[in-house]
């Protein structure tokens, strides 16, 4: 082993040194026979084949302690599985497979004969044990439901600690299971299958989270009430039973109850909503949806991204209809095109505070109604962005004398391409009609297009008067044919303001009624040169070219003819467009400079239901002398304003 052993230290160069160190190295590497060899500074060495022995010994040691331990547990190996088949008469015996022990569960009778002794027929034998050591917990968490043995994590509901786990493939009722969950109180996962509920479930006190392809088939008469829940756009609710969402569910969405891009999904939203109902939970749209007749609980708010919509089915004509009563929260809808019949129906749905991106290519676009048990229409708001390519862009609508509407507003930013951006349509009823007062439809801007050549921007359809109308074009007005009209029907009370972007001709403002209120805004609603009164009735023709006035505040000019007496009465006549048969909306002033000159305005009297457009002013002379034939008298009308 060692040679010289000089004793030298470690790092010595002398040659003896060095063969002792080449001479054990040897020694440690390659002897077989030895366990032990002695290094040059005579320590002794367990050499490589020792360490092999030491190390099988270790092994063999640690074999028979578990054999030991085995035993005294009270087991008995009774054998190789794949010597078998093998009888098992007691439940401390155990088999040999795979180099793991496996005993008999519980619920296996015994004396229990395995069935084979390979792979195939241990697929049938391995239900009828289970592994003595950490192979049973490897099995048990690779199986379903087996994420539920790990504290702190989210539990399957298919985990068997729930009552035995959730059967995923909707054959066993699996209420029992969920009812276990929801005793958790934690999150608790719901993988991809189906799971039938046949009674009324409680979910609300956990958290539900749906892996995509989950589905909960709730039976009919069976109610599932969910409270916090996660999931994504798809179905997770089936059947014909009922789910109920409670306080502590964030927001809805129809997706969950079959909704789809390209699928008839009326019946889908109208199940979200009757989830939804009882506790005002939000439901969130943000798809395109394909809908008929889509009824909408005035209790249910709704959210809608700006790439929703609301499009017809196939052979649809009608889109949403509100339900009557007091309305809850503000909400608003996805756009809403396409419709033949109306778009959206509100039937005596008070305080709605909703907003619409866009109503286009309906029927009627906007329906405001009173009808059947539905009897008052109060303080709604519905705010647009745009109505366009629509026969009628906002209807209001009653079919009884005691309806009620009033307070409502509507506003719109731009109606495009309407035949009738405002309509009070004929219901056939007599006068004094419903008490509709104090409604509001308020734009930027209405364009009809020259192309609808009958357009009207606010027409009355009905045989009475509608009271206390609103109605404001505040920016653009115009686009109307020759043909075309402002204003048409009857009206009493009526406020507004139409900021015109053209002349409006004779016919274009073919209202009547009382007290009317038309303001054509600053920037036409002034004349610039006087216009010279005419001195008889019924003498368009020969005032202004023949074309009546529009103007709120009109320049006027009376020149006698003959030499006017102090203290008599002329009579001068002029045609202006804001006539009603029936304005008291007159107020005279003088010109801007200057006076009457001596005269004064006895009365002013709105002759058009006579003569149409006729304005009838009695002027007396007051200036205690004659004045002379030919003088010009400048004066102003303001007509319309208050």
């Amino acid at each position: 082993m060692t040679t010289y052993a000089t004793n030298n230290p470690i790092g010595s160069m002398d040659p003896k040194d060095l063969f002792d160190n080449s001479q054990n190295l040897d020694y440690a590497l390659n002897d077989i026979a030895r366990a032990i060899w002695t290094d040059r500074f005579g320590r002794n060495r367990k050499s490589y084949w020792g360490m092999e022995q030491a190390f099988s010994a270790q092994l063999v040691s640690q074999q028979e302690r578990f054999n030991t331990f085995i035993q005294s547990s009270g087991y008995k190996v009774i054998g190789e599985y794949t010597s078998g088949p093998l009888t098992i008469t007691d439940y401390n015996q155990l088999i040999r497979y795979q180099d793991a022990f496996w005993k008999l569960t519980a619920t296996t009778d015994i004396p229990y004969t395995t069935t084979g002794n390979d792979a195939a027929s241990w697929v049938n034998d391995s239900v009828h044990f289970f592994n003595v050591g950490d192979g049973e917990l490897r099995q048990e968490l690779a199986a379903p439901g087996g994420a539920g043995l790990i504290g702190g994590l989210v539990t399957p509901v298919t985990w068997s600690g729930f009552s035995g786990g959730a059967d995923s493939t909707g054959i066993a009722a699996s209420d029992a299971a969920f009812a276990a969950a929801n005793a958790s109180g934690s999150g608790v996962f719901v993988p991809a299958g189906t799971y039938k509920i046949s009674g009324n479930t409680d979910m609300s006190a956990c958290e539900l989270m749906f892996e995509k392809g989950a589905t909960i088939d709730v039976q009919a008469g069976a109610t599932l009430t969910v409270g916090r829940i996660l999931c994504g756009l798809h179905q997770v609710f089936s059947g014909a039973g009922n789910v109920l969402f409670t306080t502590d569910t964030d927001k809805a969405r129809p997706e969950w109850f079959g909704a789809a891009r390209n699928l008839n999904s009326t019946a889908a939203i109208t199940k979200c909503q009757a989830a939804c109902s009882p506790n005002k939970i939000t439901v969130s749209l943000v798809d395109e949806y394909l809908i008929s007749d889509l009824v909408w609980d005035r209790r249910v708010p709704s959210e809608a991204s700006q790439r929703s919509a609301f499009k017809p089915v196939a052979g649809a004509a009608n889109g949403i209809k509100m339900t009557g009563g007091n309305s809850v929260g503000k909400s608003s809808f996805p756009a809403i095109s396409g419709f033949s019949g109306y778009g959206l129906r509100v039937i005596g749905t008070s305080l709605l505070n909703l907003y619409v991106p866009e109503i286009q290519q309906c029927g009627d676009g906007l329906v405001l109604e009173t009808s059947g048990a539905d009897t008052t229409l109060l303080n709604t708001e519905v705010t647009l962005t745009s109505i366009s390519a629509c026969t009628n862009a906002i209807v209001f609508v009653a079919d009884a004398l005691a309806n009620v509407m009033q307070g409502n507003k509507i506003y719109c930013n731009f109606i495009a391409n309407c035949e009738k951006a405002v309509l009070f349509r004929d219901n056939g009823l007599a006068g004094p009609g419903p008490n509709w007062d104090s409604n509001q439809v308020i734009t930027q801007a209405i364009d009809p297009t020259p192309s609808r050549t009958s357009a009207v921007m606010l027409k009355n359809e009905c045989s009475y008067a509608i009271n206390r109308f609103v109605f404001r074009v505040e920016t653009w007005c115009g686009g109307l044919a020759s043909t075309g009209k402002f204003i048409s029907g009857r009206f009493n009370d009526l406020d507004a303001y139409i900021n015109l972007s053209q002349n409006p001709v004779a016919g274009m403002l073919a209202y009547t009624g009382a007290s009317n209120r038309v303001d054509f805004s600053s920037a036409r609603g002034r004349n610039t040169t006087p216009v010279t009164a005419v001195n008889a009735s019924n003498s368009m023709p020969s005032f202004n070219g023949g074309v009546p006035l529009f103007h709120n505040v009109v320049k006027l000019k009376y020149i006698p003819s003959v030499d006017w007496a102090n203290n008599t009465q002329k009579q001068i006549y002029i045609y202006h467009q804001l006539t009603d048969q029936n304005t008291n909306a007159f107020t005279v002033q003088p010109p801007d400079s200057g006076s009457l000159r001596g005269t004064t305005v006895d009365s002013v009297i709105d002759n058009s239901l006579t003569v149409p457009y006729e304005i009838v002013i009695n002027l007396r002379n007051v200036s205690g002398s004659t004045i002379p034939a030919g003088t010009e008298l400048e004066f102003k009308l303001r007509v319309g304003l208050y």
